[in-house]
């Protein structure tokens, strides 16, 4: 299994929120509390885990190879609960290819943005 980190070293509370305080934290991925922590296949290939404490790992297994300079994307739903108020938000991915071999965590970027609703 080749997994990538989030990007910068941020995660998905920090780059929605701008920071994190004590009880934020992912409530749901793609509707369910069950998803959250599991990996969960992409429409592209691959599947992603986005953990609790918003930190987000994309497995390259089954990812196709990605021609380089190319891009794959695909989106993930959260909401996200700090203060006991829920937020909805639409994570969009950008896998990058650096090489024309399978896709690991050595020659492909995850870039992702956090789409307020």
């Amino acid at each position: 299994m080749a997994d990538v980190a989030e990007h910068d070293g941020k995660n998905i509370l920090t780059e929605y929120f701008g920071s994190v305080t004590p009880g934020d934290f992912v409530k749901r991925v793609n509707g369910k509390a069950s998803n959250v922590g599991r990996k969960l296949p992409l429409s592209i290939g691959g599947s992603i885990q986005i953990d609790a404490d918003g930190s987000v790992i994309l497995d390259t297994d089954q990812l196709p190879t990605i021609p380089p300079g190319q891009t794959l994307s695909d989106s993930v739903l959260v909401t996200l609960e700090r203060n006991a108020q829920q937020y909805e938000s639409t994570i969009v991915l950008d896998v990058e290819s650096h090489s024309n071999f399978p896709p690991t965590g050595q020659n492909v970027l995850l870039v992702y943005s956090v789409v307020a609703k």
